[in-house]
């Protein structure tokens, strides 16, 4: 009787163990050295184990747009890279259902440009001028339709060129294209540093959420 309590008893203790190892996240580098930050990540529509993750890579004093891919969850990731052509910062990132892999950034200049490509970074597109101001844009955030609707690419960013009264601007494009032609918008009654609406605000793109001045076609 002994016997078989003290098995239980490990049964339960290995139990445990397992339950407690399996609940504690693992960090997995995606980078070896050097300093990144300003991190993004998204996730394939059609297949949640490839993954997508951007980055400021300061190298040398230098930002360049670090980027890796994922096939296996993020279980380990592609060697870092960077998206040749000029610098920039505050990259994000997305991918649609066609399987374009969407890179949007500032460029050094303050000016928010997109780029893309299909084939996990060995090609990218001509990186295309999104917003009409030619400075002192900030923190371009990208969503693209996986819907199937509208099928197209929206980026949102913050407008410095109105300090201290901030705006936010919105652009989208039809994702079928090349992304030279952008529709821009300015939010209405809402302003700030960043896209993002805080707190429990409504998406601009959700019932509810901020007025646009102009319409957005459907």
């Amino acid at each position: 009787m002994n016997q078989v309590k003290q098995i239980m008893m490990a049964l339960i203790i290995a139990a445990l163990f397992s339950i407690l190892a399996y609940s504690q996240p693992t960090n997995v580098p995606v980078t070896s050295s050097g300093t990144q930050s300003e991190t993004a990540i998204t996730v394939d529509p059609n297949n949640p184990n490839h993954l997508m993750a951007t980055w400021t890579d300061f190298i040398n004093y230098t930002q360049y747009h670090g980027y890796s891919f994922s096939s296996n969850g993020g279980q380990s990731w592609s060697p870092p890279d960077s998206i040749p052509g000029e610098n920039g910062y505050d990259p994000s990132c997305a991918i649609d259902l066609s399987g374009r892999e969407y890179y949007a950034y500032k460029d050094g200049s303050n000016v928010i440009r997109i780029s893309y490509s299909t084939n996990d970074g060995s090609d990218w597109s001509i990186a295309q001028k999104v917003c009409s101001q030619s400075s002192n844009q900030d923190k371009p955030y990208i969503a693209v339709d996986n819907t199937g609707h509208y099928n197209r690419v929206y980026v949102a960013w913050a407008d410095l060129t109105t300090n201290p009264n901030n705006a936010i601007d919105f652009a989208y494009a039809d994702a079928s294209g090349n992304l030279q032609t952008w529709k821009q918008i300015t939010l209405d009654n809402l302003s700030g540093a960043s896209p993002i609406p805080s707190g429990s605000q409504a998406s601009p793109l959700a019932p509810g959420g901020p007025r646009l001045q102009g319409a957005i076609p459907a």
